[in-house]
């Protein structure tokens, strides 16, 4: 994972118990040349981190891409795994 973009912060909508909230933080990355997705919530009771989701990115904004093509990462990327 590379490029970390916090996307957001806020309550686990899933959450059974809406008396203890949850947070989550997402964040998008890119990771060659594809763009990921990947949210992490910590439940204060467990102490614990949790990975809640984790895919490619549903966002259709190629900003990442670009910026990384642009800066010439993309073709670098392509050769190497060639």
């Amino acid at each position: 994972m590379e490029n970390l973009i916090f996307v957001n912060n806020k309550d686990w909508e899933n959450n059974p118990n809406k008396n203890k909230p949850i947070k989550v933080d997402a964040y998008e990355f890119t990771s060659m040349y594809k763009l990921g997705y990947i949210a992490f919530m910590h439940n204060d009771e467990t102490n614990k981190w949790l990975i809640k989701s984790f895919h490619l990115s549903g966002n259709r904004n190629m900003t990442i891409y670009l910026a990384m093509e642009k800066a010439g990462l993309i073709n670098k990327l392509e050769e190497k795994h060639e």
